[in-house]
């Protein structure tokens, strides 16, 4: 009883959500659009500080960032000639610098923090994947579950052959603490993503035609346990359709008894 109330306090309160969004909006477009998931150009903007490399010949290639970040200590000093680099990093060269530098951890996590913060570079899947597998080891356990998290929080999951790889390293170094709380965020996250993969399901069966009972005939033929978290994600999912999202609530409601 007490885990109806709550599903239908998160009803009413998105119904008031959705209400408001549909009285300042004229109308509203029930198309579903889809979306579907050069070595850089280095350019100084002034010499760089000689007591940092002095007399480095710039080129087009990502070699003079490498060389640079090989060839010194990670300091104040050093960021503020890697500054000189004007352009944004892409992808490619991103994990073709970390290649080069992933034998020692502190500096390539220094570097993807330097890229993100003060480059503007924003990491992918791969370049996240490819960052924790450097960063597994006990030297630098605060910086993986760091990032581990902020991957997270970013929308990116951790694949499978990644988090096996990472496991193996832990148990190898006898890290079993980790290994659970590693062990644990996973399947956690795989639960996660599979009530997102559903409400996905959700959404697309709503955006694909008017409401009908051929619609109501097929969400009912999914089966689906009903919960305050698949009710938000759904209307996450449904945020740009609100008047779709108002008619699926009122049959979430139905459905509760409401």
């Amino acid at each position: 009883m007490n885990r109806t109330r709550a599903i239908l306090a998160s009803l009413r309160l998105a119904n008031s959500v959705l209400s408001t969004r549909l009285s300042s909006t004229p109308s509203v477009s029930i198309e579903v659009t889809r979306f579907s998931s050069s070595h850089l150009s280095f350019q100084p903007r002034s010499p760089l500080s000689t007591n940092i490399h002095q007399g480095l010949h710039f080129s087009t290639k990502p070699n003079s960032l490498l060389q640079l970040i090989l060839t010194n200590d990670w300091s104040d000093e050093l960021e503020a000639a890697l500054d000189e680099f004007n352009s944004a990093l892409t992808h490619e060269t991103v994990i073709y610098v970390l290649k080069k530098i992933d034998k020692d951890p502190k500096k390539a996590s220094s570097f993807f923090n330097w890229a993100r913060e003060e480059n503007g570079f924003n990491p992918n899947s791969p370049v996240f994947s490819f960052m924790l597998r450097i960063l597994a080891n006990k030297a630098t356990m605060k910086e993986f579950w760091i990032t581990l998290r902020e991957m997270k929080e970013l929308g990116f999951y951790l694949d499978e052959e990644t988090y096996y790889t990472i496991h193996s390293c832990f148990k190898n170094d006898k890290m079993a603490t980790d290994v659970v709380a590693l062990t644990h965020f996973y399947r956690r996250m795989v639960e996660e993503n599979a009530k997102d993969s559903i409400a996905r399901k959700v959404a697309d069966v709503v955006l694909r035609d008017e409401w009908g009972n051929e619609i109501e005939k097929e969400l009912d033929d999914m089966n689906i346990v009903l919960s305050d978290n698949l009710v938000i994600r759904v209307l996450k999912e449904l945020r740009n359709y609100p008047r779709k999202g108002m008619i699926l609530l009122q049959s979430f409601g139905v459905l509760l008894g409401r």
